[in-house]
């Protein structure tokens, strides 16, 4: 999953961060107890990493929807470059050149990439 992948990581580190933090309160606890709080914690890192501000991937029927409202919009971009849009308008942080590439395309004229970034909010960022 693209889009996910920072978030995840970002996710597990926060967990492991927080299992570290709490880790000098549970050693008074039994080592049982500690070994199933710091699992505990693992495996929600685990288990929330992939989910959390997902856009929807290429070939899914989400992303069809997402580049049906571009196409409805007037924006015919290639999937590669919707999903890089979608990803910079829900979560941010594309590095490189997004707007070279929008203008290849067609995204010319005061305004126009944030108007194709207001339509890949409408249909590809996930309900916060």
């Amino acid at each position: 999953m693209r889009g996910t992948s920072k978030i995840g990581v970002g996710l597990f580190l926060l967990f492991v961060v927080l299992a570290v933090c709490i880790s000098p309160f549970v050693d008074l606890a039994p080592t049982i107890l500690r070994s199933q709080v710091l699992s505990s914690l693992l495996f929600a890192a685990i288990a929330l990493a992939g989910t959390a501000h997902a856009i929807p991937d290429q070939g899914t029927p989400e992303f069809d929807v997402y580049m049906q409202g571009l196409a409805r919009n007037g924006y015919n971009l290639n999937p590669d470059t919707a999903w890089r849009v979608a990803h910079q308008a829900c979560i941010g942080g594309i590095p490189g050149y997004i707007g070279l590439e929008l203008a290849a395309q067609g995204v010319i004229g005061p305004g126009a990439q944030e108007r194709v970034f207001d339509v890949a909010r409408k249909y590809a960022c996930p309900v916060q």
